[in-house]
């Protein structure tokens, strides 16, 4: 029986847009895919629940910041009246062989003031987890392949994304270390002889930069280099003033509300190259020794 000034109906579908995820979850894009599903709506016409669940079959979308795909094979989705609820689910990155397990609620009030509990752990050491080109960041780019372990919470205006992640094979980091405005100075990278320094006496933090459109994002990830990874200094890509080393380390890149990027870590040369160029007249090739360290 219906109360007065309540309402409520029922919805059998299949083949319904995966689509309609966007219009709840921010900075994705590329969605695509179909969902099945029973739902019931009731309530009254100025406070609506949904009641449910629905089943996504072969869909996909792109985390835009990390430029990763995602596919989502025959997982289901719950639903309440104040939630949306992926728990226990699988999503498996664009190479279709390797996945990760989900666990994320989305929090409403009436389809308004969205805030999300979400985790994240990849199965392997293989997840492609972000696929970058210099166009998408003047601070670092690449193909990152590895394992990883990712917690966000928040509202969807001010969130934070907790990333720990540790390289695995084929992985490419790129790290330009010149831009426009700072071309004529390449001061904040020093080589050193291999001699250990003290963790106080290394520098922590050497460039801010701000990218305004992601402020609202407190982001953080802590980034393990295993030798599996090429990681190439970049000084002139044009003149191929490039250093290109495997080795390990540990780097911490930061986000902050404020948009303000921070970067600090020390990397340690297992192997590399370096070919040197000046004005185009003076080609000279060095090789890494193994042990030279990178401090940012």
């Amino acid at each position: 029986r219906v109360k007065p000034g309540n309402m409520i109906g029922k919805a059998d579908f299949s083949s319904f847009p995966f689509e309609i995820i966007e219009t709840f979850v921010p900075d994705i894009s590329l969605t695509s895919g179909r969902v099945e599903g029973k739902l019931t709506l009731s309530g009254t016409p100025s406070k609506v629940g949904l009641d449910g669940s629905i089943t996504v079959n072969e869909g996909q979308t792109r985390l835009d910041y990390l430029k990763a795909m995602l596919h989502i094979r025959n997982q289901e989705i719950r639903l309440t009246p104040n939630s949306i609820e992926a728990l226990h689910d699988t999503i498996w990155d664009a190479s279709l062989k390797h996945f990760a397990l989900v666990d994320a609620t989305l929090r409403h009030v009436n389809f308004a003031d969205w805030s999300v509990d979400c985790s994240i752990k990849s199965a392997d050491n293989q997840f492609l987890m972000m696929n970058t080109t210099a166009g998408d960041s003047d601070m670092y780019y690449g193909q990152g392949i590895g394992s990883f372990s990712c917690v966000i919470s928040g509202s969807f205006e001010q969130t934070n994304m907790d990333i720990t992640a540790e390289t695995g094979k084929d992985t490419r980091l790129f790290l330009p270390l010149t831009t426009v405005s700072d071309a004529s100075e390449v001061n904040f990278i020093t080589f050193t002889n291999g001699v250990e320094e003290s963790e106080s006496s290394a520098s922590k933090v050497v460039k801010s930069f701000s990218f305004s459109d992601l402020k609202g994002l407190n982001f953080s990830l802590k980034l393990t280099i295993t030798p599996e990874a090429e990681v190439q200094l970049i000084f002139d890509e044009q003149a191929g003033d490039i250093i290109r080393s495997k080795g390990g380390g540990d780097l911490v890149f930061k986000y902050g509300l404020d948009g303000n990027f921070s970067m600090y870590g020390r990397y340690t040369v297992e192997e590399g190259s370096y070919l040197f160029t000046l004005l185009n007249v003076v080609n000279k090739p060095f090789k890494m020794v193994k042990g030279g360290t990178i401090d940012w």
